[in-house]
C-alpha cells in the first residue's frame, strides 16, 4: 500500500550515508515498492548499493523517458547496470505528457520496446506515468499493454489534474493497477530549476506538515488506488510514513468530502504548476 520514492534523495544528492540506510529502513518497515528512474540523478546509484543483498525483497521500478525503441533500450540497459540487477519488476514510460504519443505507440516506439523487454525478462510489467496532459493517456491505455499507471493524486490536485474522473475508469477497464504519486503535492517550486519544480531542498514540502497524515490517508482511501508513493529525503521520513500507513483506517465519505473542500481552497494557490492539465 505504501511505496518509497527515491527521486528527492537522488535530486538532492544526499549521499550514500543517508540514502542507503533510508532504503534499508523502507524494506525493514515492509515497504518493498521501490521507485527509481535514470533521470533522478543519484537515486539509482543509491538503490544499486542495496540490491546485491536485498533484491528478492524488492518490487523494483525504473522508468524510461523516451519516445523511441532505441532511446528506451538505451535507458533500460543503463538503469539495469546502475541498479546492479538483471531485471526490474516494472518499467514505466515516464511522464507521457512530455512525450509524443504517436512516437511512443509507433512500431519502433518506446512501448513496443518495453513489450519486447517484458518478453525477454528484463521487466516483469510495463507502465506509464504522467504529471499532466491527461488527454495523452487514453490511447496508451487502450493498447491493453499497460499493467500499471502512476499519476498525480492528492486532495488538492484532484481539482487541478482530474485523472480520477478522466482515466481511472479506463485503467480499471483494462485491469491496469493505479499508483498515486505527489501524495504530498511534490516540493515547493521556489528557488529551483529542477524538472517540474519538485525537489529544491530537503524539508520544503508543498503540503503543510500538519496535513501530511491526512493527505496519505486520503489517497489510501481512494477505492481504485493500489499504492501510494511517497518521496523522502531520509530514513526518518519513510519510517514516519510507514507508521501512518500501518495505522490507516479508510476515510468516510463525509471526511473525504471535507478534505476535498479544503483542497479546493488550496488549489488556487498551487495552480497547474506541473504543466497543462488537458
Amino acid at each position: 500500500m505504501l511505496g518509497l520514492g527515491t527521486a528527492p534523495m537522488g535530486h538532492a544528492y544526499v549521499g550514500e550515508e543517508i540514502a542507503v540506510p533510508a532504503i534499508h529502513a523502507a524494506l525493514d518497515q515492509g515497504v518493498n515498492y521501490i521507485d527509481s528512474a535514470l533521470i533522478y540523478d543519484d537515486a539509482q546509484a543509491y538503490v544499486g548499493k542495496v540490491t546485491p543483498t536485498r533484491r528478492d525483497e524488492m518490487f523494483l521500478i525504473t522508468k524510461t523517458w523516451a519516445n523511441t525503441w532505441e532511446e528506451a533500450e538505451k535507458s533500460l540497459t543503463s538503469s539495469l547496470k546502475i541498479l546492479a540487477t538483471d531485471h526490474v519488476d516494472l518499467c514505466h514510460i515516464h511522464n507521457i505528457g512530455a512525450l509524443d504519443p504517436k512516437k511512443v505507440l509507433a512500431e519502433k516506439g518506446s512501448l513496443a520496446y518495453l513489450i519486447h523487454a517484458k518478453e525477454k525478462g528484463l521487466t516483469r510489467f510495463v507502465g506509464v506515468t504522467g504529471h499532466f496532459k491527461i488527454s495523452f493517456f487514453p490511447d496508451v491505455l487502450n493498447t491493453g499493454e499497460i499493467d500499471v499507471m502512476m499519476v498525480v493524486q492528492n486532495f488538492v490536485d484532484c481539482h487541478l489534474y482530474d485523472f480520477r474522473s478522466a482515466v481511472f475508469p479506463l485503467a480499471k477497464k483494462h485491469g491496469t493497477a493505479i499508483v498515486a504519486m505527489k501524495v504530498f503535492g511534490g516540493r515547493n517550486v521556489e528557488g529551483t530549476s529542477a524538472p517540474w519544480g519538485q525537489y529544491p531542498r530537503p524539508g520544503s514540502s508543498q503540503m503543510p506538515k500538519d496535513l501530511l497524515p491526512d493527505a496519505l490517508r486520503y489517497v489510501l482511501s481512494l477505492e481504485d488506488v493500489n499504492v501510494a508513493l511517497t518521496g523522502v529525503y531520509n530514513g526518518q521520513e519513510i519510517v514516519q510514513n510507514a507508521g501512518w500507513a500501518k495505522e490507516f483506517t479508510p476515510m468516510t465519505a463525509e471526511e473525504k468530502k471535507s478534505i476535498e473542500e479544503k483542497g479546493k481552497q488550496m488549489a488556487a494557490d498551487w495552480g497547474t504548476r506541473l504543466g497543462e492539465a488537458g
